[in-house]
């Protein structure tokens, strides 16, 4: 099985899932970061070292100010299908914040008020 992490941005996967992508298990399978701002899979092999795993995302950090938006639904289901090559898999998301950028960039506007 591979462990699959679907992010808007790299940084929400080494903040978010870092016990997912730095599995200690040896025997453990491989993984791939589905980066949504870029439309892109990074695969991480299986029996790659944690720190060597870290290292692979570390290209695709960008500054905060830069903006992020999801390809959307039809785009990310590809996404997850090319990272999945076949395999059975387990997805790995978080709920996006609901008020700022990063959240409307992920889901659209929320249709509910904000917080005050």
């Amino acid at each position: 099985m591979i462990e699959i992490v679907v992010v808007l941005r790299v940084e929400d996967a080494v903040l978010d899932f870092l016990s997912v992508l730095t599995d200690p298990d040896p025997g453990a399978g491989p993984a791939a970061v589905v980066l949504a701002d870029r439309g892109d899979v990074l695969p991480l092999p299986a029996g790659t070292p944690p720190a060597e795993r870290l290292a692979l995302l570390a290209p695709y950090v960008r500054s905060a100010e830069e903006d992020a938006s999801s390809p959307g639904p039809d785009a990310l289901a590809g996404l997850i299908r090319r990272a999945a090559d076949g395999h059975s898999a387990r997805v790995w998301t978080h709920s996006p914040p609901t008020t700022g950028a990063a959240g409307d960039a992920w889901a659209g506007t929320p249709p509910w008020p904000a917080p005050a």
